[in-house]
Parts: structure tokens; C-alpha cells; sequence
């Protein structure tokens, strides 16, 4: 969380922007926008008759999704380098809201509006997400002796992530792992949220490869950073893993399923 992830959204930013995209680039910010909003006001209704414990973790995954492990292969399967770049663009909403909002959920002391505003602004994560979006908006570029270390440590970001996923799940028996609150989460995540993602996009005028990378970013799995933050705030590190195991699971249903609909 203090070196790696900074590094890989850093990385990110780095890769630039075509200004051919910048038009459908706005609308998709506007959209990743929106039903950002969207979900967090969501959160304040749903999940009222699961546990405290459960709540946070189903809100922080509402918010946050597995959109760069799951959507940078696919973008560049479908579409090539720009769809990459659009699902950079269309993440920059949510990597700002997983270090802020997103981690507020995790925060014990939830009565301190500073405390939880203070613990997520200087979050290293976030730092390095701000750094990433000033990178990716003005194409600035680093020395390549500091921007070649950046990129090589961001690279550790997807196997050290399904490693310590690994390590969470080696107490967990699979059989444990089918229980309501799972389900609830999965249904929102995976098909809920989407199919917002795809009207509202619509509505924009999002049409052809900008829609579909929407649509398929926001039926991501659960975020794979869930455990590390409950593990840090003392949460509750066994459901974070379930609720990403069963979503990843699906979703080698739902998104193709969602991509050939779009």
C-alpha cells in the first residue's frame, strides 16, 4: 500500500493520453463520475441487515473493483492501446474514491469527519494517485533513471496482490464461502451496477468501444485491496476474501456476457 500501489497508478498516469479520445475521454470521466456517486449514495441504504463488519467491506467493494487487473487485458484484447487509455480515463473517478471515500469505510472512528478526511488524503495510495492523474491530464514525463524504477515497482502490483490473496484464503474452507451477504454483494457488483453503467452511458452519448469499456469496468470483480485495508484497519479480513474469490468466479461469466451484450 505505501510503495507499490502508488507506483502502479504512477505508472498509469505515465502511459499518456491520445488526443483523438479526448472528447469520449470527458464523457467517460463524466460517467465513471457519476455512478460513482451513485454507488456511494447506494451504500447508505443497502446492506442495512448485514453485519457491521460486513457492511464495510460490501461498501468498500461497491466503490472499488478489480477494473485494472481484470479491464487492461481485456480493453487491449477487444480494442488495443485505446482501450487501454479509455479505461485508464474512465478509472480515474474511482482510483481517487478507493484512497478517500473507500477507505473511510475501513476507518474505525467513522464520528471524525477530520480524521477519516486526514487519513485518506495522506494515504500514500492517493498521493500516488493524484501524482498519476496530473501525469496522465498534462503528459508530463519523468527522467527515464526515476519513471523506469516507477513502472518496474508498479508491475508487482497484480501478482504481490494474488499472492497476499493467497495467504488470506489459506485458512478459508470454499464450502464456507456461499453465504447471503456474498451473494448480495455479487448480485450488486457484477449486474447491478453494470447495467447503470450501461443506461447512464447511453444516455451520454457513449457509443461503440467507449460504452462497452464502461459497461465491462464497472462489472468488474470485488477490489483486490479489500483484505490489505481490512487487514489494516482490523476489519474483517476472511469475508473481504470470500466476497473476491466468488466475484472473480462469476465474473468469467458475467463479463463476457456483458461485452457480448454491449
Amino acid at each position: 500500500m505505501d510503495v507499490i500501489i502508488p507506483c502502479n497508478v504512477i505508472k498509469a498516469g505515465l502511459s499518456g493520453v491520445s488526443p483523438g479520445l479526448l472528447k469520449n475521454g470527458g464523457l467517460l470521466l463524466l460517467s465513471g463520475t457519476l455512478i460513482l456517486l451513485g454507488t456511494v449514495l447506494a451504500n447508505q441504504y443497502l446492506y442495512k441487515n448485514c453485519s457491521d463488519a460486513h457492511r464495510r467491506v460490501m461498501q468498500y467493494c461497491g466503490v472499488a473493483a478489480m477494473s485494472g487487473f481484470f479491464g487492461n487485458p481485456i480493453a487491449e484484447s477487444l480494442y488495443g492501446a485505446e482501450g487501454v487509455i479509455c479505461v485508464s480515463l474512465f478509472l480515474i473517478p474511482m482510483r481517487l474514491a478507493m484512497w478517500s471515500i473507500g477507505a473511510s469505510y475501513f476507518i474505525p472512528d467513522r464520528r471524525s469527519p477530520w480524521e477519516v478526511a486526514k487519513k485518506s488524503v495522506t494515504n500514500p495510495a492517493m498521493i500516488g494517485t493524484l501524482l498519476g492523474l496530473v501525469f496522465l491530464l498534462t503528459q508530463w514525463k519523468l527522467p527515464y533513471v526515476i519513471a523506469r524504477p516507477i513502472e518496474l515497482i508498479g508491475a508487482c502490483n497484480t501478482p504481490l496482490i494474488m499472492i497476499l490473496i493467497g495467504t488470506f484464503l489459506a485458512d478459508i474452507e470454499f464450502r464456507k464461502i456461499w453465504e447471503k451477504d456474498v451473494y448480495i454483494l455479487s448480485t450488486v457488483r457484477l449486474l447491478v451496477i453494470p447495467l447503470v453503467a450501461w443506461g447512464l452511458g447511453w444516455l451520454l452519448g457513449l457509443r461503440g468501444m467507449p460504452l462497452s469499456v464502461s459497461v465491462f469496468m464497472s462489472g468488474a470483480p470485488a477490489g483486490a485491496t479489500a483484505p490489505i485495508l481490512a487487514a489494516r484497519f482490523g476489519g474483517d479480513v476472511e469475508f473481504s476474501s470470500k466476497c473476491i474469490v466468488f466475484t472473480t468466479l462469476c465474473a468469467l461469466v458475467t463479463l463476457p456476457l456483458w461485452c457480448w451484450l454491449v
